[in-house]
């Protein structure tokens, strides 16, 4: 079963960062940065790995919050990580999996959203989430 992560990265105003997401042969969709966990790799270094691939965007740490378990796209599984401490600025460095990158506000998100990434945001906000068979928290409480 694929496992991958996504990546909720804020600016200093609270925006969210989304890639437009224009892969041959898919719909356009706004996506987090993210993606598959190599073998071997954990889901928090799977996750400074692709923000950083795929944005230039490095991060002092992360933080595993919620997995899902999907209904469709992507992969089955997805991990919900939140980046803390950014640094630098986005760059479009993965142009074969965005058209571009730009930052959000919560109450102005773009659609349509990848499924998982719909996904990871909604378990971010410990909501129900359409896109998910199951849904598992993993914030310390």
């Amino acid at each position: 079963m694929p496992v991958g992560v996504g990546v909720v990265a804020r600016d200093r105003h609270g925006q969210l960062l989304l890639g437009l997401r224009d892969k041959p042969g898919e719909p356009a969709t706004w996506c987090l940065p993210g993606g598959s966990v190599d073998p071997g790799e954990s889901f928090e270094q799977a996750a400074l790995r692709e923000l950083t691939e795929e944005t230039g965007l490095t991060a002092d740490t992360v933080e595993v919050v919620a997995l899902g378990v999907g209904t469709e796209g992507g992969h089955n599984v997805t991990v919900a990580v939140v980046a803390h401490g950014l640094r630098g600025e986005p760059e479009l460095l993965a142009p074969h999996e965005f058209a571009s990158l730009h930052w959000f506000r919560d109450e102005a998100l773009p659609e349509p959203l990848f499924p998982p990434t719909r996904m990871v945001l909604d378990l971010f906000t410990e909501r129900d989430s359409e896109h998910a068979v199951a849904t598992y928290s993993l914030r310390q409480r």
